[in-house]
């Protein structure tokens, strides 16, 4: 008597059915990295273009303090300090000069933006001067800054001075240093450093588009950087259906070759605004009342719709983190709404993850039996694979930064595995593929916009998704998540990786 054959083929759709749904979020996790990536850059275009026709270049730094200049302290014999968190105070230890480093996030090209211009008090140094240089590592020139013309110098009118043959041929910048020498224990205040550029600059009507190809791409921005005049801004458009990967090496490379550029997406010359900062806390407010108002609901133990209610629940704990990442507001200096709102959201998931315990969830253990200890680490072996095919030199990494990723990774794996699974599971008892699916499009979604890492994120989960499932173990997890991590951060970081940063810091470079 033959087998039945309909269980077997039922298998055989479900998981084909499966293998479908992850292959097709995955198509859209990395179509949503490119678009998130080029409507930012286009948001950040937009506010470029708005500040030069007020006469305001990309190369401005508010000086708050320390935390605003190179390595975040002066280099030779001075001490940095705040003055009432609004101005940086710079006090000399002795007679000898002393350097600061003004970050740059492109290179500067100083002769369109060729006016500096100093906004500060405190008694004036003794003698100033501009390093500046066009490799990070190659030689610069330097130029003395007439204290007669203080605050303001026409950099283009300075004499500047290689300290190599041939140093000072090119006017862009990726090397920015401010040279002072003061009286010992005397203090400088610095508020405001810009670079303007003069009142007839004009920005170029015309955009004109970049080929997606890079070899193209350098060939048309080298044919653009010798013909356009040093008071003409131009306007470079970027592929619009590229990858992340790629709109932010093409955005680099033109920046690079012309720093006196803004690069758009697609023909798009403008986009809406951003948003005033009220409206954040606005936001804010909303959902700490909705958080409250789901705390406090009286029926929230036996919800009327539980599904529904879980639903809602696993929303209110995504959404501060989400708001934060995948909104790009996570940057250098990131607001405090943004800031907030993910450690609320971390915290609300936290009671959730109790009331969940109290209801008689499936327990998650810390530590596990023995066999828990086994299968995630299969994905440390993947990214090991990755690193011996695509890597580069491995690059160490600090203890410091070994064990605040270990910690770091423990907190993801507790919000994904603790809080979102077994929302998920709570909602569709039944349905352990949506559980698991689910958890790791979350997981994704909180590296956006970094394409090749969350697809990485998203593969990753899949697998500790469902060994939790088995052993209900966060720490086994949490260990394999930060060893493959560091891994592919060793050897692939500024290579096949750009980085594993994660919003707006994910722009800031490789």
């Amino acid at each position: 008597m033959a087998r039945p054959t309909a269980p077997r083929t039922a298998r055989i759709a479900s998981l084909l059915s499966g293998a479908a749904i992850i292959v097709a979020l995955a198509a859209a996790l990395y179509l949503l990295a490119g678009f998130v990536t080029g409507h930012e850059l286009a948001r950040r275009g937009a506010v470029e273009l708005q500040q030069l026709k007020q006469g305001v270049t990309p190369w401005h730094w508010r000086l708050r303090g320390p935390a605003n200049l190179v390595a975040q302290r002066p280099f030779g014999q001075a001490r940095a300090g705040s003055e009432r968190g609004q101005r940086l105070r710079l006090t000399a230890e002795s007679n000898a000069p002393y350097e600061i480093g003004l970050p740059l996030s492109r290179p500067a090209d100083l002769a369109t933006a060729h006016w500096l211009t100093l906004e500060g008090g405190g008694q004036r140094p003794l003698h100033m001067a501009l390093i500046r240089s066009a490799t990070l590592d190659g030689a610069g020139c330097r130029a003395s800054l007439p204290l007669s013309h203080w605050p303001r110098w026409d950099l283009a009118k300075l004499d500047w001075r290689p300290d190599q043959a041939g140093a000072c041929r090119s006017a862009h910048a990726t090397v920015l240093r401010l040279a002072l020498t003061q009286p010992a224990g005397k203090a400088l205040t610095l508020r405001k450093i810009s670079l303007r550029a003069d009142t007839s600059l004009a920005i170029a009507q015309h955009v004109v588009p970049l080929p997606d190809d890079l070899a193209r791409a350098r060939a048309l921005l080298a044919q653009l950087a010798a013909a356009t005049p040093s008071n003409e801004w131009l306007q470079i458009a970027l592929p619009a259906l590229a990858s992340s990967q790629r709109i932010l090496a093409l955005s680099d490379l033109t920046h690079q070759m012309l720093p006196a550029a803004t690069v758009v997406l697609g023909s798009e010359t403008g986009i809406t605004p951003p948003a005033p900062p009220q409206r954040a806390w606005i936001v804010l407010l909303i959902y700490v009342l909705l958080m409250g108002a789901s705390i406090v609901h009286r029926r929230a133990e036996r919800p009327q719709h539980p599904r529904a209610w879980r639903m809602a629940q696993l929303a209110l704990a995504l959404a501060g983190p989400l708001w934060l990442i995948a909104g790009m507001h996570l940057g250098l200096h990131t607001r405090w709404p943004y800031l907030l709102a993910a450690v609320l959201g971390i915290v609300y998931g936290g009671w959730v993850s109790r009331r969940l315990r109290l209801a008689g969830a499936p327990r998650a253990a810390w530590l596990g039996q023995a066999r828990a200890w086994t299968t995630p680490w299969l994905v440390v072996v993947a990214a090991l694979i990755l690193a011996w095919g695509a890597g580069h030199i491995w690059q160490p990494l600090g203890w410091r930064h070994i064990a605040t990723y270990l910690a770091w990774a423990l907190l993801q794996q507790w919000l994904m595995l603790a809080v979102v699974l077994r929302l998920f599971e709570s909602a569709w008892p039944t349905r352990t593929r949506l559980a698991v699916i689910g958890t790791a499009l979350a997981f994704a979604l909180l590296h956006t916009p970094n394409a090749r890492l969350m697809l990485l994120c998203f593969g990753a989960e899949l697998w500790w998704a469902r060994s939790f499932l088995r052993n209900r173990a966060i720490i086994p997890i949490a260990l394999a998540h930060a060893l493959a991590a560091l891994i592919l951060q060793s050897a692939l970081a500024d290579g096949w990786l750009r980085s594993l940063e994660v919003s707006a810091r994910y722009l800031l470079g490789g």
